[in-house]
């Protein structure tokens, strides 16, 4: 129900999440600071179930300081999770790449991708590499479309920069939970301004704890405008699940 007061509904209390699509999380177990086991895992998935969701990306880090995490080491994980974790949920395996020193050779072969051209690139939350440009570029000279995660959260970007990114091709992910202050105000409120210009492509948790998922999302209150346009977003998310 609407709140006369707000404006504003609790996500819980509405369909938004009923049937979606995530692009974005961390639960292949033991490759990364999401899930560490498959126990772990089948709990968090359990939940989503509960909640809707009904397609997933499992999108483990893929940086320099993880080393084990390679293209052909993580399908074998991802192969040992379907059989370990049965689920309503559907499952497919991209990959969250670091733009770091190793980001060029990570993604020059196999790389992971959600549909064969879209491609899931963070940056440190401390500052962009230097050469952050470039390598949209490079991203884009191998016929694949750079797809920037949570980019609310790289406060050391203004907003007019992150602006320039979008002219320049690249897609962004919001991350959903950072509507709810989890990351905190700031994060928050960028988030708001990128959604009111519609600078949104997709939407993902980014899940990594089922304890912080539903911290997040018993508390997270949206208004019916913006609610209209997370649910385009989680429309966009199909269309890289199902090309």
């Amino acid at each position: 129900m609407f709140s006369f007061l707000t404006g504003k509904t609790y996500v819980k209390n509405s369909k938004l999440i009923v049937g979606c699509t995530d692009i974005h999380s961390h639960l292949l177990p033991g490759v990364d600071d999401g899930a560490t086991t498959f126990e772990e895992a089948r709990r968090a998935i359990s939940a989503l179930e509960e909640v809707g969701v009904k397609q997933m990306f499992l999108t483990p880090h893929i940086a320099g300081d993880l080393p084990n995490n390679l293209s052909e080491s993580l399908q074998t994980r991802f192969n040992e999770f379907l059989q370990e974790c049965p689920s309503s949920i559907q499952f497919k395996l991209a990959g969250e790449y670091m733009l770091d020193n190793n980001f060029v050779d990570k993604i020059s072969n196999k790389a992971l991708t959600y549909d064969g051209r879209h491609l899931l690139v963070e940056t440190s939350y401390i500052a962009a590499p230097n050469n952050f440009e470039n390598l949209m570029y490079e991203i884009q000279l191998r016929e694949l479309v750079p797809v920037l995660a949570h980019p609310e959260r790289y406060l050391y970007q203004s907003f007019n920069e992150l602006r320039r990114l979008k002219r320049i091709g690249v897609k962004f992910q919001l991350n959903l939970f950072s509507l709810s202050g989890a990351y905190g105000n700031v994060v928050r409120d960028m988030a708001l301004d990128l959604l009111n210009i519609d600078a949104y492509d997709y939407v993902g948790t980014d899940i990594h704890r089922i304890t912080a998922f539903n911290a997040s999302y018993q508390k997270l209150k949206l208004s019916k405008s913006i609610i209209a346009k997370i649910e385009q977003l989680f429309e966009n998310n199909q269309t890289l699940f199902n090309p």
